[in-house]
């Protein structure tokens, strides 16, 4: 997956800002003045079903790219189990698993891909405001 992340990273800016998305954080996000010039991101809306990961990927590469939508799905599907996992083994302890399939149903999965430069800087400097991820 590395390999991956690092050839959809070395696109050009004009390939990477083609992934667009109406909801925030789902697209493209590249260094801007509002956010760091270190950091750069691209995301894959429902990275466990493969024409989705088609989708991405036609769009990044017009010609497309088999063997990168190949080990992006074969990445996610594993980490997609172990959430699957995770959220019945959750439900479970809290005693509610007849609300398990209407949770599950209730959700959507994102891949994100990011990118972090070492600031070419000796400054000291926040470079990254603390964030976190909100579902």
């Amino acid at each position: 997956m590395n390999g991956a992340m690092e050839e959809m990273l070395q696109l050009p800016l004009e390939n990477k800002r083609r992934n667009v998305s109406e909801k925030p954080y789902h697209g493209y996000l590249g260094p801007t003045s509002a956010r760091s010039s270190i950091f750069e991101s691209l995301g894959i809306v429902e990275p466990g079903i493969y024409d989705m990961i088609e989708n991405f990927t036609n769009v990044l590469w017009p010609e497309g790219n088999i063997k990168i939508s190949k080990t992006v799905h074969l990445f996610s599907e594993p980490v997609l189990e172990l959430g699957q996992i995770l959220r019945r083994i959750i439900v479970e302890s809290l005693g509610v698993e007849k609300y398990l399939d209407e949770h599950i149903n209730s959700t959507y999965n994102l891949l994100r891909v990011n990118k972090y430069e070492a600031p070419q800087t000796t400054e000291k400097k926040t470079w990254l405001m603390a964030h976190r991820t909100r579902t």
